[in-house]
């Protein structure tokens, strides 16, 4: 299955609501991702430009889009980043690949 980064910003209400009432959301987001028949495998938060990092799969990035157009939709988040991941066997079969096809690209270099 696919998997993908996904990073979200928390909206103030968001974090006020954790601040008062303090929750992991592992479980949560696990059950929802669940729901569209994704699995999560790490979910984190973090320093920077992104409250939180969750790595995941989906069986199809359609499945993806809908978790994430359903989590958008509840409110909660002031951004999100969605990047595609390849397993490092996906990588080395892409390395493959470039390697073996022939093509008449080149660098429009000077």
């Amino acid at each position: 299955m696919p998997h993908y980064m996904l990073q979200w910003r928390f909206s103030a209400d968001n974090f006020r609501s954790l601040v008062q009432n303090p929750d992991s959301r592992a479980e949560t987001v696990s059950k929802a991702i669940e729901s569209f028949e994704g699995r999560l495998h790490q979910y984190f938060f973090a320093f920077g430009d992104y409250d939180g990092v969750i790595i995941c799969e989906f069986p199809d990035q359609e499945r993806c889009v809908a978790f994430l157009a359903m989590v958008a939709a509840k409110g909660g988040f002031t951004s999100f980043q969605t990047t595609p991941l390849l397993t490092p066997e996906e990588g080395l079969h892409a390395f493959e690949r470039a390697g073996r096809t022939q093509t008449p690209y080149r660098p429009a270099l000077s």
